[in-house]
């Protein structure tokens, strides 16, 4: 049986980065991450409020058929691009109703927790 997953194949995976990197150009991502696993992030955007929807995607079964175990995450450090001249008020885990501590320098609000406390 081949083998599966975009690790599996690191020549896709190249070849996807320089694209999305060349159709960028030098603009920078809004939402950056850093810490292990593989996450699903989207970003939604309205009125004065951003929202950065974090699905864990981390199992070896990912691209082998159903999924049979979901391995939790390691602390993740989250990293949003902000419009100048924004001052962000607070941050907020929307599922769990609970503020977020955060820090805000220049245009980059920053955030980071265990990943238990994401949910």
């Amino acid at each position: 049986m081949p083998p599966t997953g975009v690790a599996s194949f690191p020549d896709h995976q190249r070849l996807l980065l320089n694209a999305v990197h060349w159709a960028r150009g030098d603009a920078p991502f809004p939402v950056t991450m850093e810490g292990e696993g593989l996450l699903d992030v989207a970003i939604w955007k309205g009125g004065k409020w951003v929202a950065v929807h974090l699905v864990n995607l981390t199992t070896p079964d990912l691209f082998g058929g159903p999924i049979k175990q979901v391995f939790p995450l390691s602390e993740q450090q989250v990293y949003l691009r902000l419009p100048d001249g924004t001052k962000p008020q607070r941050a907020l885990l929307l599922r769990r109703q609970e503020q977020l501590a955060f820090s805000h320098q220049e245009d980059t609000l920053k955030s980071n927790r265990a990943a238990s406390h994401w949910l």
